[in-house]
């Protein structure tokens, strides 16, 4: 090579370095450029993801929050802890990210306070919990104030990704231009340098055809140094390849297992759980941090010291030694329950012992996991309790009293000293209270009882609801009856003083039955169904008052019992008649209906007094059928005599309908079906209902008395002046007729009583346009004194005592007029 084509090829070399050198600045500013928008890009991801990761801390704290007050379990404030220290630190990452934004500035400023006022209202909401205020935590947690702010919270950090998305689009665009400007330049680049390197090999061309046979030469060795060089480059690859396999797969291993054993140091961490191991010393070798919140000892404390070490219970130490050497002699898991003191009472666990196994088959170590089995001994106990207890008074139910009460009879079998009675006592007019003041204040008034009636007693003593408005007493070991006579008028004494339920002064007593031990008695049954009967009696001889069993109360209450049978038998068999008593106009003492009395043929017994068997189908609700039969039955016969001996008016028929029957909902169709069936028109039907019947529910009586009306039905008021005698009522009734009860006529021939009443009774009927029945007509005083005061109707044994049908109808046949002496 001669000098100047020495200097032209270096020239070249210099230009061409030159314009290189070029080429490399204004690429390196591009990708300066490129680099600046990445960071830019990478920054705004930054800020989005930290926003997010408020937002979660925030749910995460709720959702702790949450667990907290619903389980009461402090674990579930863990996520609430962490959120709490989190946030602040994310916010201050957010405050740099954003510093040269002001719009962001601004909105993560509002957004840092709405969040520190959500911070506020967790924690306020954390101690109402702590503090045993858990309905107001509740309520403060579910308020919509609280919802609101978590709603404000998530739609501001919407706002702010919202930008930073914004800013994202941009500069995501920039940084693409950038690297398409930077990849053009440096095409643009490479072109121009193919050109001038292209104009140097020109230059060079000619010096290196006479280097081609030089290099041809060594073209052969080069070639040859390149196949070797080829096969140990392939070599070296692929061993690379087959080591960088072997380093993934070892990494992977890793990191499994460092996942797992992070997500089981974090189960047993958190665990509620109590988890430790032990060694064949009995000494600790791991606990998790559930023991620190049940033994305020720190974890690291326990390890390499056994239980007595510790200053643990000793019952606690000395059980669980027991079990842990049991469990390392026998190499078999065990299971047992133990209690352990504290604080605020004793807590139960359930605890499992599992061995663990060394290479040789003995045992090493020996884990347990005990779980806290509180709430369910409580609920077990409450269980217990409920199943022991009355619900709304709280006091012991018939199935506790019962046991007592069997407890109570052994003893007398074991000590002839020993006696015992049993109280049973029925709240008088607690329907009424019910019926008048609602159930609210029934159940007021029950558990008021049952307070005052536990002031009564002793503490060996045993107060029982059984049921309703019944309570039961068993007094143990008392010494005479002047014990039973003071239990008896402490219990009147706090009874009758006045409830103040609601505002409301209630007025009540009882009625009590007392039954005595002796030794006949086996079961608790028999002694309290003998106490029961006394109350009956009590209740009958004019409540408010106490009776002591005896073996006649039972015999009677047999008889009762058996009368039912035979009430119910004679429904079924149709073993009762009608007797048909005449009522008679006075103006001209001819006969215008009859009453129709129920009258039992008893098979053996012959009649029964309705006296006997009514009051008991009263009780039964049977008097309803009877009732019913008495009307269809009645109406039949009337409607034959009235075919058999027409007059004008028609004879008619009065029947009684008692209080059961009356509150009867289908009793209106019941009558209706009656008329139709038997042809007997409304106006020739009376019916016979007492003020009683009436008066316990004003509203639905007066409009079934509409509705009879309306059939054109007569309406009759019995025994007036016996009841109720609410004259303000009186006056609402579509009554047609009073009449008077026998109790007042039987004594106004004799000395002149109850003539005021009647009188009475006849001037009110008179100014209301009703008719007056007077009944018990028995005397010739006693008609004279009734005509006196004109009163129009009259029935008794003066004219005729109560027929049979054919007694009836000859009594009709024989012209109907009775005549006065």
């Amino acid at each position: 090579m001669n000098l100047t084509t020495y200097k032209r090829n270096t020239a070249s070399f210099v230009i061409v370095v030159g314009i290189m050198t070029g080429i490399g600045i204004i690429s390196s500013r591009n990708l300066l450029e490129y680099q600046k928008n990445t960071r830019w890009v990478t920054h705004t991801y930054t800020v989005i993801k930290n926003t997010k990761e408020v937002i979660l801390e925030i749910n995460n704290a709720e959702i702790g929050q949450r667990g907290y007050l619903i389980t009461g379990k402090e674990q579930y404030l863990q996520p609430y802890d962490i959120a709490t220290d989190k946030i602040p630190k994310t916010l201050q990452v957010l405050r740099q990210l954003t510093r040269d934004n002001p719009n962001q500035q601004r909105r993560l400023s509002i957004f840092e306070s709405l969040i520190a006022k959500k911070l506020d209202s967790l924690k306020i909401t954390v101690n109402f919990a702590t503090n045993k205020n858990l309905p107001l935590a509740l309520q403060r947690f579910e308020s919509k104030e609280s919802q609101k702010l978590l709603q404000d919270i998530q739609m501001l950090a919407k706002d702010i990704e919202s930008e930073e998305n914004h800013l994202l689009k941009q500069r995501t665009i920039e940084m693409n231009i950038s690297a398409a400007n930077t990849n053009a330049f440096t095409i643009f680049a490479s072109i121009i340098a193919s050109l001038l390197v292209g104009l140097a090999t020109v230059f060079t061309n000619q010096e290196l055809v006479k280097r081609k046979r030089i290099e041809n030469s060594l073209q052969q060795a080069s070639e040859h140094l390149e196949t070797t060089v080829r096969q140990r480059t392939d070599e070296l690859i692929k061993t690379n390849q087959q080591l960088q396999t072997e380093i993934y797969q070892h990494e992977h291993t890793l990191n499994a297992l460092s996942l797992r054993e992070k997500e089981f140091k974090a189960l047993v961490e958190n665990a509620p759980d109590i988890i430790a191991r032990f060694n064949t010393q009995l000494r600790y070798v791991y606990v998790n941090p559930a023991f620190q919140k049940l033994t305020n000892i720190l974890p690291q404390t326990f390890i390499g010291k056994a239980n007595r070490q510790l200053s643990l219970p000793e019952e606690f130490s000395r059980i669980w030694e027991y079990k842990i050497q049991s469990v390392i002699q026998t190499k078999q898991e065990n299971e047992f329950e133990c209690r352990f003191p504290t604080n605020s009472g004793i807590e139960y666990y359930h605890a499992r012992l599992l061995p663990e196994f060394a290479a040789d088959g003995s045992v090493e170590f020996v884990m347990s996991i005990a779980r806290n089995i509180t709430a369910l001994k409580l609920a077990q106990a409450q269980l217990i309790h409920d199943a022991f207890h009355d619900s709304l008074t709280g006091l012991p139910n018939r199935a506790l009293f019962i046991e007592r009460l069997e407890r109570a009879i052994a003893l007398t079998k074991r000590r002839t000293d020993y006696k015992f009675a049993v109280f049973f006592l029925d709240v008088n007019r607690f329907k009424v209270v019910n019926d008048s003041l609602g159930h609210t204040i029934g159940d007021q008034l029950l558990s008021a009882i049952a307070r005052r009636l536990e002031t009564c007693l002793r503490s060996q003593d045993t107060v029982a609801r059984i049921g309703g408005d019944e309570f039961t007493i068993l007094l143990n070991d008392f010494k005479n009856l002047n014990d039973i006579t003071f239990v008896v008028e402490r219990i009147n004494a706090v009874i009758t003083s006045v409830f103040n339920l609601n505002g409301r002064d209630v007025f009540t007593n009882v009625s009590i039955g007392v039954a005595l031990s002796k030794s006949s008695y086996n079961l608790p049954e028999e002694i309290l169904r003998d106490a029961d009967i006394a109350m009956y009696r009590a209740k009958a001889l004019g409540k408010a008052r106490y009776e002591l069993f005896d073996s006649t109360m039972y015999a009677q209450a047999i008889e009762l019992m058996q009368l039912e049978m035979d009430l119910r038998h004679a429904i079924e068999h149709q073993e009762f008649i009608i007797h048909y008593q005449p009522i008679i106009l006075l103006e001209t003492y001819k006969v215008i209906g009859f009453e129709a009395l129920v009258r039992w043929q008893h098979p053996q017994q012959g009649f029964v007094s309705p006296d006997k068997f009514i009051p008991i189908a009263e009780e039964t609700g049977l008097i309803v059928p009877i009732g019913y039969w008495v009307m269809r039955e009645a109406c039949r016969q009337l409607r034959a005599w009235q075919e058999q001996f027409p007059t004008s008016p028609p004879l008619t028929i009065s029947v009684n309908i008692s209080t059961k029957q009356f509150s009867q909902p289908d009793l209106i169709e019941q009558i209706r079906q009656i008329l139709q069936e038997t042809g007997v028109e409304g106006r020739s039907l009376k019916l016979e209902i007492t003020e009683s019947a009436i008066m316990e529910n004003t509203e639905s009586a007066t409009a079934m008395l509409l509705h009879l009306q309306q059939m054109n039905v007569q309406l009759h008021l019995d025994d007036f002046g016996t009841g109720y005698s609410s004259l303000s009522y009186l006056h609402r009734f579509p009554t047609n007729a009073l009449k008077i009860d026998r109790s007042f006529v039987m004594n106004i021939g004799v000395n002149g009583e109850n003539l005021e009443i009647v009188q009475a009774i006849i001037t009110l009927a008179d100014s209301l346009n009703l008719d007056v029945v007077a009944e018990g007509v028995e005397t010739v005083e006693q008609l004279a004194q009734l005509a006196i005061y004109k009163c129009k109707y009259a029935q008794g044994y003066f004219f005729s005592k109560p027929l049979n049908s054919k007694l009836a109808s000859t009594l009709i046949a024989s012209g109907l007029n009775f005549q006065s002496n």
